[in-house]
């Protein structure tokens, strides 16, 4: 029992600083955002575009390593506004022997920002609503097939949800092309587990309105 309050504690521990370096993120771009200036034409055209990109992070179910982060988003863009609808998932990185259930956190997300350019390079900051899925490694179940060489053992799967507040900023580098890499910040503030990470991306424009004379 004292071990796993102690265990328990840690993990309370964990959680907070995370929380802390969340808050201090949005508070440093936050303020960046105030100095950006855009000295741009306002563009009425609607953008609708597509950013996928992988990286690294930290926040998953029994986590003791850096995991693999993954980005998956459509996003609606009109002047310097846009929603986002996406997906961003943090798990354990596992390449020989993978058992069926992978300790990860899921988010899906709605969320809102704006856009700020500093001469060529875009900064995006968004912040919104999202539904966390953990998905945690369980008990192993004992396999009656024998000896296995290749493959991984089965588990049982504990899956938990929560209700989580998203963070993501951008920093975009293109050159006015349809195309363009993007480096991410994220995180997600929950009750269960937050998590962080970074991601390297390639947004790319798959529908725009026709420019208003």
């Amino acid at each position: 029992m004292k071990i796993t309050n102690i265990i328990t504690a840690q993990k309370c521990r964990k959680y907070k600083i995370i929380q802390c370096i969340l808050l201090n993120v949005i508070l440093l771009f936050s303020s960046v955002a105030c100095y950006a200036q855009n000295s741009n034409k306002a563009d009425n055209r609607l953008f609708v575009k597509m950013c996928i990109g992988v990286g690294v992070g930290s926040g998953y179910p029994y986590q003791t390593a850096l995991g693999i982060a993954a980005l998956g988003e459509i996003s609606f863009q009109k002047q310097h506004h846009f929603i986002n609808i996406g997906t961003r998932d943090v798990s354990e990185f596992v390449i020989i022997y993978a058992p069926d259930i992978i300790n990860s956190s899921n988010s899906t997300e709605f969320t809102y920002g704006k856009i700020f350019e500093i001469h060529k390079v875009s900064f995006l900051i968004s912040t919104g609503i999202s539904y966390v899925t953990f998905r945690q490694r369980g008990a192993a179940i004992p396999n009656n097939n024998g000896f296995q060489i290749f493959g991984g053992s089965n588990y049982e799967l504990i899956k938990y949800q929560a209700v989580g507040v998203p963070f993501s900023a951008k920093l975009f580098f293109s050159n006015k092309k349809k195309r363009g890499l993007l480096v991410e910040f994220f995180g997600n503030i929950n009750k269960q587990i937050p998590f962080i990470g970074v991601n390297i991306a390639n947004q790319f424009i798959v529908f725009k309105t026709k420019a208003k004379k």
